[in-house]
């Protein structure tokens, strides 16, 4: 079954069987591939941006919580993620949270 983001309530859980840390060498890896804007790529231009230090860029923790969702298994959460989000208005979508490498923070 297909849910959309209008399917989803505020406080809807889903539990992942795995689990994804979140390193360093990860962020920077991803970001040369994918993102690779300065403050994802140059911990020293991160230490002067909004984050203030080097952090996991957005798209980075959607392809983590996509595979997250994946292994969740339920039946509420089969779907993919990305059919959830592409429902969203992305013109007022903001990231509210910052992900760093884990043990930095």
């Amino acid at each position: 079954m297909t849910r959309y983001f209008d399917d989803v309530a505020v406080g809807d859980m889903f539990e992942s069987q795995g689990s994804e840390d979140i390193t360093r060498e990860a962020i920077l890896s991803f970001a040369r591939a994918w993102d690779p804007q300065a403050y994802h790529i140059d911990e020293e231009v991160a230490k002067g941006s909004f984050a203030g230090g080097l952090s996991a860029s957005a798209i980075h923790t959607l392809a983590i919580s996509q595979k997250l969702v994946h292994q969740s298994g339920s039946s509420t959460s089969r779907q993919s993620l990305v059919s959830v989000l592409t429902s969203c208005d992305w013109s007022s979508q903001s990231w509210s949270a910052t992900a760093y490498a884990l043990g930095s923070r």
